[in-house]
């Protein structure tokens, strides 16, 4: 890419002038050094920009400017009363006027001390000429300067496009987008993302630990740009990097108090643009494949497809499914989502953890995701004898998982759901969706397993694969229905509930309640009147556990 080296520090102030010659360029243009100019109020201004040179004789000139003219007159059109002239000078400077030249001879001999003042107030460049011109060669030459550096300032913006389009196509980088800015700028550059750490930087000849130091604490006084454009905010140059409706970062180059001119600005506002589009192209490379994985998943949990085209499919994804044992496994969150976390990323990253446990497992397979909290994964196993050590693998990709989730800020706690292994594709979808009803139920089971399988869920398993089924709903009705439907027959059911998975023990469940024996007797006491059971019958505390256990999963099932 040779022309990617198109300018350091130096050559950026020239850049930033030539669009617009300063008052001081102009003074310097043969047609007007001719009259022997001298400054002689507002000298300090002088690097103002000329945005055109205007001829005027009229008083009231001001209301009819736009800003950036450098005026040049005779002054016969000025007022002789020194109120007038500062007015005359005030109506200049609010209108944005870059200076202005009087031709000494006709009107005055000297520069009016009141307009001198006046001008010096107001911060407005006032040149006194004392040898007469022609305004029409400095205005043609000034003219022919203004559209010169135009051209050749768009040149070089033609030039930082170029670089910065190949940059994207190429896919470079952050950190060598930020190196090729620095370079153009001379000036060190800084890549902060949302949470304003430092992603990239190029110092460009300072002190990298002078540079970053207290990096957070100072960008947070580093104002953020509102819009899409760079802003200035010496000593910053500042451009947000945004992706789809997303501030992910800012782009800061250290310019000094100096304005940064087009120039700078479209170079780093074209190089946030790169930044965003490797963002985008970064995050879309997983996303197709992971688009590719979970639409090949759900064709195969809803059976749509033939064996043979399925088997296609995920060959050229990298994954053979013909001839090899397949086993599904759901990875599901058992809580909820994080606050603040959207559920677009939780996705990504928990579909990211669960690929990684598969590969660190030494498996292949297809990962993808069933909605924000769960992932699926149809896993190939060589071979057919399942040995010693058939469920090594799982233990690795499930602890492998566990560990990713209790290091990670966004991914909520799992439980981890295995199918019965098949040897045929077409009894995949079977697999998963035993996987699917072991992750959903293994929710509420005893921690401590790495991994749940259908019949490590005892009763939990069957009343999953049974939810839905009239008979259950009836049993769930018939059993526990005078305990629904208010506030008391909710507490009422909460102590039930506390006394059955306590096995009977009246103790332990007061506390876990945190109430008192005579409370729970009480309470237990109206619970069996309702019912009309006797709560110390085994049998009957069988019974309306299988029914407790059943309505709370009919709940999960409802509110997942």
């Amino acid at each position: 890419m040779a022309e990617t080296g198109i300018g350091v520090g130096a050559e950026v102030e020239v850049a930033d002038r030539r669009a617009r010659p300063t008052v001081r360029d102009v003074l310097a243009v043969d047609a007007l050094a001719q009259g022997r100019p001298e400054v002689v109020a507002g000298a300090d201004y002088l690097d103002r920009p000329v945005r055109w040179v205007h001829v005027s004789e009229v008083a009231d000139i001001g209301r009819l400017l736009e800003g950036g003219e450098l005026i040049l007159t005779t002054g016969i059109a000025i007022p002789d009363a020194p109120p007038a002239q500062r007015r005359y000078v005030q109506g200049l400077a609010a209108a944005g006027c870059a200076g202005l030249v009087i031709e000494l001879g006709r009107a005055f001999r000297v520069p009016p001390p009141a307009l001198c003042a006046a001008a010096e107030q107001a911060g407005l460049p006032l040149v006194a000429l004392h040898r007469e011109v022609r305004f029409v060669r400095i205005t043609e030459a000034v003219h022919e300067l203004i559209v010169t550096r135009q051209v050749s300032e768009l040149r070089l913006l033609d030039r930082v496009h170029r670089v910065f389009t190949e940059l994207s196509v190429d896919g470079a980088r952050p950190a060598t987008i930020v190196s090729r800015v620095a370079e153009i700028l001379g000036a060190p550059t800084i890549l902060e993302d949302a949470a304003r750490r430092v992603v990239a930087y190029a110092s460009s000849g300072d002190e990298p630990s002078v540079l970053l130091a207290r990096w957070e604490e100072r960008s947070r006084a580093i104002p953020a740009p509102a819009g899409p454009t760079a802003v200035h905010a010496p000593p910053w140059l500042v451009a947000p990097v945004e992706a789809r409706g997303e501030r992910w970062g800012r782009l800061l180059v250290r310019l000094g108090q100096h304005e940064a001119g087009t120039y700078g600005r479209t170079v780093v506002e074209r190089a946030a643009t790169a930044l965003a589009i490797n963002r985008l192209i970064e995050r879309d490379r997983e996303t197709l494949e992971q688009q590719s994985h979970r639409t090949l998943v759900a064709d195969i949990l809803r059976g749509a497809g033939a064996t043979d085209e399925l088997d296609v499919r995920a060959r050229a994804l990298g994954v053979a499914l013909a001839g090899r044992r397949l086993c599904g496994v759901v990875v599901r969150t058992r809580g909820t989502i994080t606050t603040g976390v959207d559920a677009e990323v939780h996705r990504r990253e928990l579909t990211r953890i669960a690929a990684d446990g598969l590969s660190e497992a030494q498996r292949s397979g297809l990962v993808g995701s069933l909605g924000p909290a769960a992932v699926a994964l149809l896993v190939t196993l060589p071979g057919r004898g399942v040995g010693s050590d058939g469920d090594r693998w799982l233990d690795v990709l499930a602890t492998t998982v566990h560990e990713q989730v209790d290091s990670s800020d966004v991914v909520a706690p799992v439980t981890i759901g295995i199918g019965s292994t098949v040897a045929r594709i077409d009894s995949a979808r079977r697999s998963l969706q035993e996987a699917q009803q072991v992750a959903a139920a293994a929710v509420d089971a005893r921690p401590g397993r790495l991994w749940h399988r259908l019949d490590d869920l005892g009763v939990r398993g069957l009343l999953h694969v049974l939810a839905g089924d009239e008979r259950i709903e009836a049993f769930i009705d018939r059993e526990l229905g005078a305990l629904t439907g208010s506030q008391e027959a909710s507490d009422a059911l909460a102590t039930l509930r506390a006394y059955l998975e306590s096995g009977g023990h009246k103790s332990q469940a007061a506390d876990r309640l945190d109430i008192s024996r005579g409370t729970l007797y009480a309470r237990l006491e109206a619970i069996s009147q309702r019912l009309e059971v006797d709560l110390e019958d085994p049998e009957v505390r069988l019974s309306l556990h299988l029914a407790v256990l059943a309505r709370d999963r009919r709940h999960q099932a409802a509110t997942a």
